[in-house]
């Protein structure tokens, strides 16, 4: 009969630790709720650097204290939940005046109410004209707005001058905000 060593007595006891949740996991959460939880943090009263900062540190806090996110039965609400507790916070550490007890009650009263409230309709819409666009100008958009290409480059790669980069990146960007207009009904809108 073999015999199990046994941990002394001083030694201290190993608590489990939960598995860590997927990096895909987190990724699908931050994309699903990152837009929603910022407006709500501008809605609350943060400006927008303010909510940039609050953004990252609510899912921080978040995954930090709840890393099988999937067992949450609203996300969506716990997440403004941590969200509003750090502006509090920051309001109090900054010394300046937090957002009214009534204000926020509001904010939340409209976010339970309506749990579309701070989703972006805008979104789809704009995948959606990006596809229609000419590969020509879905690249030089991308390049210039998401890598951060200077025109002039873009003009180079597109074999084309600075000035026709700049006319080619002003007309996409015409042709998607009618687009997105249109598909929103908004074509009577300036």
């Amino acid at each position: 009969m073999t015999s199990v060593p046994k941990a002394p007595r001083n030694a201290p006891m190993e608590s489990p630790q939960p598995d860590p949740p997927a990096a895909s996991d987190l990724a699908t959460l931050i994309r699903t709720h990152q837009g929603m939880v910022w407006r709500y943090l501008r809605l609350c009263g943060a400006d927008v650097h303010e909510a940039d900062d609050l953004l990252q540190d609510t899912f921080l806090a978040f995954f930090t204290r709840h890393p099988q996110s999937a067992e949450l039965a609203s996300p969506a609400a716990f997440l403004r939940g941590i969200a509003r507790h750090l502006l509090l916070a920051s309001r109090r550490r900054a010394r300046r005046a937090p957002p009214t007890a009534d204000w926020l009650a509001a904010v939340d009263q409209l976010a339970a109410a309506d749990p579309h409230a701070f989703l972006d309709t805008r979104l789809p819409a704009l995948q959606d004209c990006l596809g229609r666009l000419s590969d020509r100008a879905r690249q030089a958009l991308e390049w210039h707005h998401v890598e951060g290409v200077p025109r002039r480059e873009v003009g180079a790669r597109l074999g084309v001058g600075d000035e026709g980069a700049k006319s080619l990146l002003e007309r996409t960007r015409d042709l998607l905000r009618d687009c997105v207009r249109r598909r929103l009904g908004l074509e009577s809108q300036p």
